[in-house]
């Protein structure tokens, strides 16, 4: 619902480097319009105009999944067991996110005001804290 390509430019180059950090691990990123993403996209990600969701989410590789925290996403890495690290933008996503923090099951990061050592620190959290797993 929400286009990666059209967040600010401070919030894609966190993304950009915190993720570009985490090679060898591969990341997986729907981009409807990935011409619109600027240059300099690390070796490790790749982009796809689409992407089944679930499928996605039930690959036995599937360590994370950075999602908005809408309902239907949340339940779907729930099911599939996979841990989040939720950036809640509008509506529900805020408590869902907050429902799922409590549990062990995310990490939250306010979209708006994050840096790269908070992206690190939820990266490092998610896939290698045992209690995410």
């Amino acid at each position: 619902m929400v286009l990666i390509e059209t967040f600010p430019r401070t919030i894609l180059d966190v993304f950009y480097v915190s993720l570009g950090k985490i090679a060898p691990v591969r990341v997986l990123i729907k981009v409807p319009n990935p011409e619109k993403l600027p240059a300099g996209l690390p070796e490790n990600i790749r982009t796809f105009r689409w992407m089944p969701q679930v499928k996605v989410l039930k690959h036995p590789n599937i360590r994370a999944f950075v999602t908005h925290g809408g309902l239907m996403s949340t339940m779907e890495a729930i099911f599939c067991g996979v841990p989040m690290i939720g950036m809640p933008l509008y509506a529900d996503q805020f408590k869902n996110v907050e429902a799922c923090v409590t549990r062990n099951v995310s990490v939250k990061l306010d979209v708006h005001k994050m840096t790269e050592k908070d992206m690190d620190a939820a990266l490092k959290a998610i896939l290698h804290d045992p209690r995410y797993m």
